[in-house]
């Protein structure tokens, strides 16, 4: 059974910390469905990784949410990477093999022009950043 609600993950890397839990409310109320924290530490999640879709083939079975990096991690307000929308369709095929309730998250450079065409290729969690907390949010409210 395939997620059918698209989630909203405002990303606070690009919130303003001073005011933090003011933006949170804020995204909240403008239709985010989580706050989504990142956390690198170099070694375990090294910056730049290029993980292979076939990578998951010996966990998807036993995971809720696989994450599809959409730009080279480790700093805010990087463009979406379209060559990253082959592998999005390849996991969500795996996914709809192996685990079809697992949600597809994307990561990096989401916006009103990306967040499309991450929806198509089979994505259905969308972590957006900047378009949450400095751009307009009216393309997350629902």
């Amino acid at each position: 059974m395939r997620p059918s609600a698209i989630k909203i993950a405002a990303s606070i890397l690009a919130a303003d910390f001073a005011r933090l839990s003011e933006q949170v409310v804020q995204a909240e109320h403008c239709g985010a469905d989580r706050i989504h924290v990142d956390v690198m530490d170099g070694h375990f999640v090294p910056n730049n990784p290029a993980t292979p879709a076939a990578m998951l083939e010996e966990i998807l079975h036993d995971v809720d949410q696989v994450l599809v990096m959409t730009v080279n991690p480790g700093l805010g307000q990087q463009h979406f990477l379209r060559s990253t929308l082959g592998k999005i369709h390849r996991v969500r095929q795996m996914i709809e093999q192996v685990n079809p309730a697992c949600d597809l998250e994307v990561d990096g450079g989401i916006d009103e022009e990306t967040a499309p065409q991450a929806l198509a290729a089979g994505a259905n969690v969308l972590v957006a950043g900047t378009a949450v907390f400095r751009d307009p949010l009216e393309w997350v409210q629902p």
